[in-house]
């Protein structure tokens, strides 16, 4: 069985020393800069920051920092918020395919134009033909 790693500044290995922790974790925490910048600018892995600001690494020290909330994705995080009661999931949009378009010959199943991207396709290229018209409508 190997030994396990030191922690913190004990491991040889460590990129940081304590100073150097808190300071990502105040940058982090009270000026709101993503995990992702601070690694780019230190010039090291993503995953080592976030296991900082986690307290995933390092988490010995600085138990004063971990009242401080923290700070909110950059989206905004409405994506993750509870739906209000009665919600109801909007319907996707119905699919246009070439089945339904006005140029699609009914005996052969060919399109009229023969576009090899309908042809590929499996006549769902629909959506991107410049000469799609729906059944039943007329261009005049």
């Amino acid at each position: 069985m190997t030994p396990r790693a030191s922690n913190g500044i004990k491991n040889p290995n460590s990129f940081f020393d304590a100073k150097t922790v808190r300071e990502i974790r105040l940058l982090h925490l009270c000026d709101g800069i993503a995990a992702s910048q601070i690694a780019r600018d230190l010039g090291v892995n993503v995953s080592c920051i976030s296991r900082i600001v986690n307290w995933k690494a390092w988490a010995h020290q600085d138990e004063d920092l971990r009242a401080i909330p923290k700070p909110g994705h950059k989206g905004g995080g409405d994506y993750h918020q509870l739906k209000p009661e009665g919600y109801v999931k909007p319907a996707p949009a119905p699919r246009i395919t070439c089945c339904s378009c006005l140029h699609l010959n009914d005996n052969t199943g060919v399109c009229d134009f023969g576009f090899p991207e309908s042809l590929t396709s499996a006549y769902t290229f629909a959506a991107k033909c410049s000469v799609y018209q729906a059944v039943g409508t007329l261009e005049g």
